[in-house]
């Protein structure tokens, strides 16, 4: 009856613990994705406005608008790849403050006798580094893998990888690889929120 009742609870512990890593990561790619676009919206609005107060505030025509087209396109490009990036190592901190599944990461001082209650960036930043050289080393072997086909002809262009398919990497990669990175540090644990 004894291993019949630990057998049951640990596949009770397992499926909570899928639920909290399954969560966590669509967390991470909701959070990531949704700052990214609103801080690149705010600054394009902002940039425009600005331009058009400069330029003193001039009559709509075909040139003008042209003109803002392009301003607008140029300032998405060049803050969505900025915010992008610093909501990458704002994100940590962000999966360290919230709840998952009952649950929630914990990072230890350095002797591991305690933890910390709202942890800083810096106190994090050890765990983000490993993320993101295990994640170079992901799109190393990727790019070299797609290098190998083309050298091999099975593949003719190589089109298909540019910035923006690197981000879909980035997203559906990192994911994974932010689990195995914070099971793999000592430093942090998974603690039950009562």
């Amino acid at each position: 009856v004894r291993s019949d009742f630990m057998l049951c609870y640990n596949v009770v512990k397992k499926s909570m613990m899928q639920k909290f890593w399954f969560k966590l990561i669509i967390y991470w790619n909701y959070w990531i994705i949704s700052r990214t676009l609103l801080w690149t919206i705010g600054s394009v609005f902002i940039v425009l406005l600005g331009f058009y107060v400069y330029k003193g505030m001039p009559t709509l025509n075909q040139e003008v608008e042209k003109i803002f087209y392009n301003i607008a396109f140029l300032s998405f490009l060049l803050s969505a790849n900025a915010f992008f990036l610093l909501h990458l190592v704002l994100s940590i901190k962000v999966l360290f403050k919230k709840d998952f599944n009952g649950y929630r990461l914990c990072v230890s001082t350095c002797d591991l006798e305690e933890n910390i209650q709202d942890p800083y960036i810096e106190d994090l930043f050890f765990i983000w580094r490993s993320w993101l050289l295990r994640l170079l080393w992901i799109i190393l072997f990727i790019m070299l893998f797609i290098l190998i086909l083309k050298g091999l002809d099975l593949i003719q262009t190589i089109y298909f990888f540019n910035a923006y398919s690197l981000y879909a990497i980035i997203m559906l990669v990192g994911g994974y690889l932010m689990k195995t990175t914070l099971v793999a540090q000592k430093k942090v644990s998974i603690r039950k929120i009562i």
